[in-house]
């Protein structure tokens, strides 16, 4: 009899953290929904600016450790589509595209919430649509033509491209 009523004191706190867990990431999901959607209304004015801008992609909010993935919908709006554990480690403030593990490898735009806080955070996440449009169209073409890149995939260095030291100072590029 004891034992059933330690099994059933554990059950009982156990619902009771899954419940606060749902609470909690109902409130995370909730606070980024309005600004997801409103790269839909901005979506509008943007898309006809270049056809790299003719879709919406994915979008992953690293939050505390967490992946909040969003995926759009057929009513201009984002549905939250799960919420998971980050695998690799995700640098504060984050605003990449890449083919996201933890979204079955699809190319997602990856961002930490500030980036609904102005403008210039979602011309940043067009900026990374364009990334996902280029992956979906050429990208892996170039790439399979790229010496570096053929490298990088032989040493599983799935990074290479944020940590190349391209030399983006005029002082060093070669002369023309």
């Amino acid at each position: 009899m004891k034992n059933l009523l330690k099994i059933s004191v554990l059950l009982f706190l156990f619902c009771i953290g899954i419940a606060a867990q749902n609470a909690t990431n109902n409130l995370v999901v909730e606070k980024y929904l309005p600004g997801l959607n409103r790269i839909f209304k901005l979506h509008e004015i943007v898309k006809e600016m270049h056809p790299a801008l003719e879709n919406v992609y994915p979008v992953a909010v690293a939050e505390e450790g967490q992946f909040y993935i969003f995926e759009p919908a057929v009513n201009n709006s984002y549905r939250f589509v799960k919420q998971t554990a980050i695998i690799s480690p995700v640098p504060k403030g984050i605003k990449a595209a890449y083919p996201l593990q933890e979204n079955d490898n699809k190319m997602t735009c990856v961002v930490t919430g500030e980036v609904f806080d102005s403008m210039d955070g979602y011309a940043i996440i067009f900026h990374e649509f364009v990334h996902c449009a280029e992956f979906a169209t050429v990208e892996m073409k170039l790439k399979e033509n790229l010496e570096i890149y053929k490298l990088a995939m032989k040493q599983k260095d799935w990074m290479w491209e944020l940590n190349y030291p391209f030399p983006y100072s005029k002082k060093n590029l070669p002369n023309p």
